[in-house]
């Protein structure tokens, strides 16, 4: 059960996570068992913790703590067994500091800890969610790109990180015929870089030959080059295709 803290109106969101008994409160016509108990033996997935208002925050530490939820208006609490998941985009030991976050519900939430770098810090990753969000974007289409476009999408350091390159490319999807074009893509992600003086050619290529499985012939298609001038483009980077054909 997936639950995105900060889509929830804050007067609403103790009903909507733990549940309410019929006439617990004005509005409360029917009786419900609360997202907590929807995910009863499976998983809780929070996302967006750092938004739960601190009242809430009391009652799924005692969620946790406890393994049991009283719904509002309820007499008697009820058992629930679930693994907790949480994210944030921000930090947590800041909003303890500043008392927006308690404490002990943070002790709680300690365990097997994840940081996702952001996309700027990982280029190397761009090129298989690329594939992938284009395959969410612009199902069974096969779009190449222009080679000043893929410099572009690795020369942007995408401040909005994932979610941006995902509008991005549904964007110039939406606008492209066969091949995605420098000026399909949004203004502000648009880079005037000649892609054969570009630092980042190198990261490019490599990461054109990978996703392609050393097929020069569709590295060159998705660069919009012929594959004589991919070869150049090898041989001076000192690079090897693997396994691939031409």
């Amino acid at each position: 059960m997936a639950i995105n803290c900060g889509a929830i109106a804050v007067t609403l969101i103790e009903a909507e996570l733990f549940g309410h008994k019929q006439g617990a409160f004005t509005g409360a016509g029917d009786e419900r068992m609360g997202l907590v108990r929807s995910a009863d033996n499976g998983t809780l997935f929070l996302d967006e913790i750092a938004e739960l208002p601190l009242a809430a925050q009391t009652t799924l530490l005692r969620v946790l703590q406890e393994g049991e939820v009283l719904a509002i208006g309820a007499d008697k609490p009820v058992a629930v067994a679930v693994r907790g998941v949480t994210a944030t985009h921000r930090s947590l030991d800041a909003d303890v500091d500043a008392k927006r976050f308690r404490a002990d519900l943070r002790a709680r939430l300690l365990g097997v800890q994840t940081v996702l770098p952001p996309l700027r810090e990982r280029p190397e990753d761009l090129g298989h969610l690329i594939s992938t969000l284009l395959a969410i974007v612009a199902p069974g289409r096969e779009l190449a790109f222009a080679a000043d476009a893929i410099a572009a999408l690795y020369s942007y350091a995408w401040p909005l990180n994932i979610r941006e390159l995902d509008r991005s490319l549904a964007a110039a999807a939406a606008v492209a015929r066969d091949r995605i074009e420098l000026a399909h893509l949004p203004p502000n992600v648009r880079t005037p870089v000649a892609p054969e003086t570009d630092d980042g050619l190198r990261d490019v290529l490599v990461a054109s030959i990978a996703r392609h499985d050393g097929n020069l012939a569709a590295v060159a298609r998705e660069l919009g080059r012929d594959r004589t001038q991919i070869r150049r483009w090898m041989k001076r980077f000192g690079l090897a295709r693997s396994g691939g054909r031409d």
